[in-house]
Formats: structure tokens, sequence, C-alpha cells
């Protein structure tokens, strides 16, 4: 069906204004084997109206309620990591309770984090009950996959890192004969260049075969180029462009086909100040529907957090994407969608968030009127030694030394001290006095970090010259 201009308000925008009250990870629920083993459980719930359930002409709306709850296994032993995953998601609606739905998910990874090369295997599986925007029907499908992705460092030089990735995944519809299943198989090569120290350059290679239960065939050749780390001032994350080249295969009812376009994928974020995030995503890509169409997909999503404090935040997101049917059986067909949503985070744990495997990060929050108050009272030295039961290592990011006297009071609640100072930045003469003054207190120093070294530099430095003129300048103690 081919959609105008006058339509568009009408059944191809579907818009979801909903509140979120989430738990977010923090504590595990349970430790085990000498705490490298890890159990969490978390759960989210929502509420919210769907304009278009159905992505349809007649625009059917509903009132929605949505739960998830998902228990993760962790266990980080040795070389290999693995982490375990299986859930559910709910769905209840209003009026059409027929679609109502319960759907279990699971997930299986094996990592590799050490040495010189690292890799990480995933298995997944899921049942899913959603909208099928090429068919304008809600449905049901059950998805399984593998995913084998790994990393080489210092491949060329130190400055180069080169990266690829396997995968395979199958999508088949339940009940409904109509629509196709597609299984899909991926290759990729990334070269990276370390450009400087906040950013660097890739370019990279992407095979993908697509194969459909009516016996076609669409395989996509993609060739790319992006940055990652800091793009601009303030503005960090990925951006990757490419140009793509989709053939499609003959089949009973269309002829072989080859089509072109720019692919897009980047992930963006930037912070308007302490306490206000604004992240976005923007997505261009070629697809296979569920009716056996090549599709040209743009997607955009704009989100917005604001932490209120460590315990609970607000946001609201902006998302929206153009779909162009390609080909004769495509027929010019062009489908537009709009999402909007807003919500509440809550996160009881002390403002932990789990930001990795056995990493997990409390921020300091927004400005205090009295830090020296709080890091002086009891109820700092009993936040360490409450978050000692539960972690095997605690490492405190301190401000400077010098300006005020927070750094110290800090160290006193320490174990043991590393002092960190930038290269070519640190004056020699402060350094000794502020190691000085942290030997005084209790607790052991352990030396001194320094960051801010380049590449080049380190080169240098691995040189016998440098080490000579170094004890020359510091001398040595008897």
């Amino acid at each position: 069906m081919r959609m105008n201009r006058l339509s568009f308000w009408r059944w191809l925008v579907g818009w979801m204004a909903a509140v979120f009250i989430a738990v977010t990870p923090g504590h595990a629920l349970l430790r085990f084997n000498d705490n490298h083993a890890q159990v969490y459980v978390t759960g989210t719930v929502a509420v919210g109206w769907n304009s278009n359930i159905f992505s349809n002409q007649v625009a059917s709306a509903d009132t929605t309620y949505n739960a998830s709850l998902n228990v993760e296994y962790r266990r980080k032993a040795g070389y290999i990591g693995i982490n375990a995953a299986i859930g559910w998601d709910f769905g209840r609606f209003q009026k059409f309770t027929a679609e109502n739905f319960a759907n279990p998910h699971a997930s299986l990874e094996f990592s590799k984090g050490t040495g010189r090369t690292t890799w990480d295997l995933l298995f997944n599986a899921a049942r899913q009950s959603s909208t099928d925007s090429a068919a304008n029907v809600r449905a049901q499908s059950i998805s399984y996959g593998a995913d084998f992705n790994w990393k080489y460092p210092d491949f060329l030089d130190q400055r180069h890192t080169l990266s690829g990735g396997f995968g395979w995944s199958q999508l088949n519809y339940q009940n409904n004969t109509a629509l196709i299943n597609l299984a899909t198989y991926t290759a990729s090569l990334d070269l990276f260049y370390i450009y400087t120290d906040e950013r660097d350059l890739f370019g990279g290679y992407r095979v993908r075969v697509s194969d459909t239960s009516v016996n076609s065939r669409d395989v996509d050749h993609n060739f790319s180029l992006g940055i990652s780390g800091r793009i601009i001032p303030k503005l960090n994350g990925s951006l990757r462009v490419g140009y793509q080249v989709r053939q499609s295969d003959a089949n009973g009812l269309t002829p072989a086909s080859t089509f072109t376009g720019i692919s897009i994928a980047s992930n963006v974020r930037y912070d308007l100040n302490k306490k206000t995030t604004v992240n976005g995503q923007v997505g261009k890509d070629f697809s296979t529907t569920s009716t056996n169409i090549s599709t040209d997909s743009l997607t955009a999503n704009l989100n917005v957090t604001y932490a209120h404090n460590a315990k609970f935040s607000v946001f609201g997101n902006l998302g929206g994407g153009i779909n162009k049917f390609l080909g004769v059986t495509g027929a010019g067909r062009r489908d537009f969608d709009l999402t909007w949503g807003a919500g509440l985070i809550s996160n009881p744990h002390l403002g932990i968030t789990s930001i990795g495997e056995n990493l997990s990060l409390i921020t300091a929050g927004g400005r205090s009127k009295s830090p020296t108050q709080f890091l002086e009272s009891t109820a700092f030295a009993q936040l360490i030694e409450r978050l000692k039961k539960h972690y095997d290592l605690i490492v405190i990011d301190s401000p400077p030394m010098g300006a005020v006297t927070d750094a110290l009071l800090i160290a006193n609640r320490a174990d043991e001290i590393l002092y960190v100072c930038r290269f070519n930045r640190a004056y020699r003469k402060h350094i000794r006095l502020y190691i000085k003054a942290l030997r005084q207190g209790k607790n052991e120093v352990l030396g001194i970090a320094l960051n801010g070294l380049s590449p080049r530099r380190i080169e240098y430095y691995s040189n016998y010259r440098y080490y000579r003129s170094y004890k020359k300048y510091y001398g040595t103690e008897s």
C-alpha cells in the first residue's frame, strides 16, 4: 500500500507516551565462589498509550502495561568470563487483550578480556511480540543466533588495531504463513588507527547474506570509514559512514536487482552540564522485510536525561524513521514513523550503577555546599565500610591536591594511595610537597602514576638513553 502525505498523520505515525519506573542493577543479590560469581535480579514496569498498535490505516489506539523480569549470572575466574541471563517480557493491552504476551528470552556469553587477543562469543534466543510495519500487523516471532567478535591490538605497530566478527541469526514467524522467515549471515573486518590520545580513525568492510524461506537471497557489501572518541569538543561517541551495494537474486515475483546507497551508524553523547546528558543515534542501512521486499531504512533517536540526584533521574526521548521500499515490489512506497516518551528512573542502591563485568560506579553527583563537612563525618566512613562488604577493591578518585583539603581527608579513609599527575603539566616541587604530605598520614603511598603520555613519547622513553638521564636528574638514594 502506498502512503500519501495526507495520510501521514493518520495511519503510519505511531507514537507512545510512557512513564517508566525502573530498578537499575546495583549490588549483586548473591555472591559466591570467593566473589567470582554473582547473581543479579532486575525488573522494570511501564505504563503507556500507543496511538497505532497495528501500524495500519485504521490507527487503533490502546493503553499498554509492560513489565520485565531478568536474572543474570556473572562469573569471572581465570581467562574466560561467563555471563548468562534469562528473563521474561510481559505485555497487557486494555482493549485488545488478544495481543497480550509473556515472552521469554535467554543469552549465554563467553568472553576473554586478557592477553594480546581478546574475544567474546554470544548465543541468544527470544520470543517477540511486536508491530510489523511492513505487513501492518502485530506478529509473534522466535529469534535466535550467535555472534563471535575479536580484537587484535598492535597489528602493524602500537597505533593499529585489527578487529572483526562473524554472526548468524534466524527469525521465524509464528501462526502467520503470509510472513517469510529470514536467516542472516554476517562477517566484518575493521582496522583502527590511534590518531590522537582522544580519538581513533577506522575503516572497515562488511558482507551480509540474507536468505528467506521462499528461496530468495540478498547480498550486501558495505565499505565504511569512521571516527570514535571525541568527535568535536564536548561531543563524544562514534560515527561511521559508508557506501553499500545490495544484490538481490531473481525469484518468481521479481527480477534480479542491484541497489546502492549510503550507510550510517552513529551513537554520540553531549553533556550539557553535570546533570543533563543528550544522547543521539542515527542509522541508515538496507534490510529485508517480512513481506520479502528490500528497504532502505533511515532511523534517528534523541534522548535527554536529567539526573536529579544519585537515586532519581528523568528522561525524554524523540525518535523517527523513514522506510523506503525498493524495486518493483516496493512500488515507490514510503513509510514514516514517529515516537516520543518520557519517564522516571529510580536507583535505590546508593546511586550505584553496574557498567561492566565485575565493575560498578557511584558518581559524585551535583555540587555540595559543604563537601569538607561530609568527608569528615562518620557517614562517609560508614559508606566506605559498607562498600567493603560487597566489593573486593574500591577505588576513590579524589579532587586535585593543593587547592582544597578534600584529597587529604579522603586519603585518611583509604588503605593505600596512588598519586596521579599529568606529564609535562605538574611541577616537580609540587609533586615532592604533596607526596610528603601524603606520607605524613597513616596510609601507604604505593607510588606515582604518570598519565598523558603520547605513543610517540613512549617509544623515546623506552630507550636506554632516557633512563640514564632520568638517573642523573633524580640521583639515587643510599
